[in-house]
């Protein structure tokens, strides 16, 4: 028995040091940017490099909404440019994903697994391949260089996060249905006061998922808009990268604030995010 523990004891140190050891190579680029965020453009191209600033500066960080300033960008106008976008995209996401996930998972349709499968065959059409009909969509309904190019296709269902609801819908039991229709609940309240009730963590999932990667997007923005007021954050911090590439200190300060919403955002949700990925797929 001792040496059965003492074994269980070396595998939990054997395990842990490892997560602590990969968790340290993994946060180790964030922390360097972020010391970079506060240094001066000579601290930072400093060798041999010091992790430390010193002196340390915050100019960096109001340089970067400072309009006099000569490298000025309108990174507030970014920002708020991916807020919109983002938290359309998210809301748009989320009620589509909800109606269609049930309807995949709960309604009857003669060739319901028929649709399903080739809503899961879009998941294999290249990101590529739809930009230029898109393209010609949304000019001819004068959405080019408008917000709603990137905001209005997410009501329209995410394939992927359609698969994670009905998925979910699918591991809670047919009987809470069945139990809300003899009381009289239509489908739509079944949906609403019963099942989402109980979909948290899957939503959630959707939520977060759908936040990071519109607030991350650079590839459709650069496409579909043109002006530079209308720019989200991804495209602006390139646009100052290759603009003012020697001003590393503003071009960290930038990025840092690119990544905070993501990371409070899961360091909030995290508890529902793993719930919700590791409780999808329970049933097929």
């Amino acid at each position: 028995m001792n040496t059965l523990n003492k074994n269980k004891n070396v595998y939990k140190f054997i395990q842990y040091f490892l997560l602590i050891a990969g968790a340290c190579v993994f946060i180790t680029p964030l922390i360097w940017l972020l010391s970079n965020s506060f240094k001066s453009y000579n601290q930072i191209i400093e060798f041999p490099p010091k992790w430390f600033p010193n002196p340390f500066i915050t100019s960096n960080y109001t340089d970067l909404f400072d309009p006099d300033n000569k490298n000025y960008l309108p990174m507030l106008t970014f920002i708020i440019n991916s807020i919109l976008v983002t938290a359309g995209v998210v809301i748009g996401t989320t009620f589509s994903t909800i109606l269609v996930g049930y309807a995949f998972a709960r309604l009857k349709c003669r060739f319901k697994n028929f649709y399903f499968v080739i809503l899961l065959g879009t998941l294999m059409i290249p990101q590529s391949v739809l930009i230029l009909p898109l393209f010609v969509v949304y000019k001819n309904l004068a959405w080019l260089d408008t917000l709603k190019s990137l905001i209005v296709p997410s009501f329209f269902g995410n394939a992927y996060f359609i698969f994670l609801m009905r998925q979910f819908l699918m591991s809670l039991p047919y009987e809470l249905d069945e139990s809300a229709y003899i009381d009289g609940a239509s489908k739509l309240q079944i949906l609403f006061k019963i099942l989402i009730p109980l979909c948290k963590p899957i939503l959630i999932t959707v939520m977060v998922l759908s936040f990071i990667w519109t607030w991350t997007d650079f590839y459709s923005p650069l496409i579909f808009l043109t002006s530079e007021n209308k720019m989200t954050l991804a495209v602006g911090l390139v646009l100052f990268r290759g603009q003012r590439r020697a001003l590393l200190g503003l071009l960290s300060a930038a990025t840092v604030i690119s990544i905070i919403p993501m990371v409070v955002l899961f360091l909030v949700a995290q508890k529902y995010f793993v719930e919700g990925i590791s409780t999808s797929g329970l049933k097929g």
